[in-house]
């Protein structure tokens, strides 16, 4: 007799994700993976973020601190990784 296992694929999570519930604050969705941390500091970053009108609005730069990016132009975004939608690190 044999028997009949399965074996499941990996799952490749999605870095970041999160999205809004119906009461306007953000709750994680089955892919959630921790926003970024002091190991992507000083790496570059593209950040897309859920916009408070709607939409998304990307942050693109060197990320300074876990909640903060230094952009092309030397400004520094401040934002809350709660609205993070997806991240990366960006290649040099």
């Amino acid at each position: 007799m044999s028997q009949n296992s399965s074996v499941e694929p990996p799952v490749t999570p999605v870095t970041g994700a999160t999205s809004p519930n119906n009461e306007g604050s953000v709750a994680p969705s089955t892919n959630f993976q921790v926003p970024p941390a002091q190991g992507e500091i000083g790496l570059r970053v593209s950040i897309r973020l859920f916009d408070d009108e709607g939409g998304f609005r990307d942050l693109l730069g060197r990320l300074e601190t876990p909640t903060q990016v230094r952009k092309k132009d030397g400004t520094l975004r401040e934002f809350d990784p709660l609205k993070i939608f997806l991240w990366k690190v960006v290649p040099e």
